[in-house]
Parts: C-alpha cells; sequence; structure tokens
C-alpha cells in the first residue's frame, strides 16, 4: 500500500486482494514512495503512467466502497478492472499533480456528473470525478458508461493528464505549481463535460 494512504474495505475478497490488487500496489509503491514522501522529480514514462492511472482508479473503487454514500462508478467499470488490470476501464480519463506539501491529510471528494445530451442514469448521473491526495500527490479519475465519445474540457495549473497515454511524449512529475487545498477541492467539479460529434 502506498505510504500516507491507509484505506480498509472489506468488501474485497482475499484472492483479488493477496492476488492482482497486491501485484498493483508494490509496483504502484516502487514509483510512487519517493514522490509521496519528498516530491522527488520523477519521469514518468508510457509504463509508469499507465501503472498509475490503474493504480488511481482501482484506488477511486476502493474509495467509494468506503464511502458508498457516493456510490457512482458504473458497476461495468468494476468489471472491466477485474477482467483486465492492465488499463483502466474504457471511457476513463486520469491526471496526476502535485498537491501541497504543507498538508499531509488524506483529502477525497466525489462528484456525480451529467451530460447533457445523454439519457439520464436515475440516482447515478452519467460520469463521476473522483479525486483525492497521497502525500504530495494528487489524482483526479474521470470516467463515465456512455457509449458515444464524450470529450472533456479540463485544464488546471498543477495537474497533467496521464491516462490515456499519449506514447512520444514526455511527462515529468511534479509540474510547477502545485495545488493548495482549496485548488484541489475544486479539481473533481471545476471541468465541462460535453457530448462530441467527433
Amino acid at each position: 500500500m502506498a505510504p500516507g494512504l491507509d484505506v480498509t474495505v472489506e468488501t474485497v475478497c482475499r484472492c483479488c486482494n493477496h492476488g492482482w490488487m497486491g501485484t498493483l500496489e508494490d509496483k504502484a509503491s516502487q514509483v510512487l514512495t519517493p514522490m509521496i514522501q519528498s516530491g522527488q522529480e520523477t519521469s514518468l514514462y508510457a509504463a509508469r503512467r499507465s501503472l498509475l492511472a490503474v493504480w488511481a482508479t482501482k484506488t477511486a473503487m476502493m474509495f467509494e466502497q468506503v464511502h458508498p454514500d457516493n456510490a457512482g462508478i458504473p458497476p461495468e467499470h468494476y468489471g472491466e478492472l477485474y477482467r483486465d488490470h492492465t488499463r483502466p476501464p474504457q471511457h476513463t480519463v486520469v491526471w496526476m499533480g502535485r498537491y501541497d506539501p504543507s498538508d499531509t491529510s488524506l483529502r477525497y471528494k466525489f462528484v456525480p456528473l451529467h451530460s447533457p445530451d445523454s439519457v439520464y442514469r436515475p440516482g447515478r448521473g452519467e460520469a463521476y470525478g473522483s479525486s483525492f491526495t497521497v502525500g504530495q500527490v494528487c489524482f483526479l479519475v474521470f470516467g463515465h458508461p456512455v457509449h458515444e465519445q464524450v470529450a472533456v474540457e479540463y485544464q488546471e495549473l498543477g495537474i497533467v493528464r496521464i491516462y490515456p497515454v499519449h506514447r512520444g511524449v514526455d511527462v515529468t512529475w511534479p509540474p510547477e505549481a502545485h495545488l493548495s487545498f482549496f485548488g484541489f477541492a475544486s479539481l473533481a467539479d471545476s471541468f465541462g463535460v460535453r457530448s462530441s460529434d467527433g
């Protein structure tokens, strides 16, 4: 488990917890530990970005299990990640940034989102934004089950997109700016979602 993150989820079966999820935690911790603890500059080449995106998506799902009132991640996304642990579910976008190093609190926020051109799913919404911090690292996971293409419009200082992976593009962490508490608090609900004709 990544240092600074202690989340106990009783709904996870022993086979998963000590199998693929345990392996994922071990691999992600090797990359995340120096970033979380000291803000060490780290080159995030394509394989690392994919790894951290999967870890962030899995962690967002675990937070949802701890906070069931915030439930909104599509059930089919759980199934996709269970079947294929090498990449986030389809229609998932992940950003990563640097959080205020003076604030060591664990932060988590979940926001259900609605695409105006999509059929409303009663009680759940068509999309979600889940953001959380671990030490000096913060993640934003956006996902939706809508079958048409959805364009995500999001720009924020101190955060970079790590998934989908654009090969041939160099990404170095941390960004020049870091997010304050207020910047983090606005992450999950500060971008727009719209249907795309492309």
